[in-house]
């Protein structure tokens, strides 16, 4: 995720999670949380999905 966080300008996550030997969703999935749990989004570390909003409980 630090190679992806710090990069500038970003890469593609297809191109790298190919380079790296993984699906990319996987790394989409690894970079939303490693996102998350840095407070760079709105949603609660345990509640990413990629590509889809976090269900609030009620």
């Amino acid at each position: 995720m630090r190679m992806y966080l710090t990069a500038e300008p970003k890469p593609v996550i297809r191109r790298m999670a190919e380079e790296l030997g993984v699906h990319h969703e996987a790394l989409c999935n690894r970079i939303r949380q490693a996102e998350a749990d840095a407070g760079e989004r709105d949603v609660g570390p345990t509640l990413i999905t990629c590509g889809l909003p976090a269900a609030h409980p009620t």
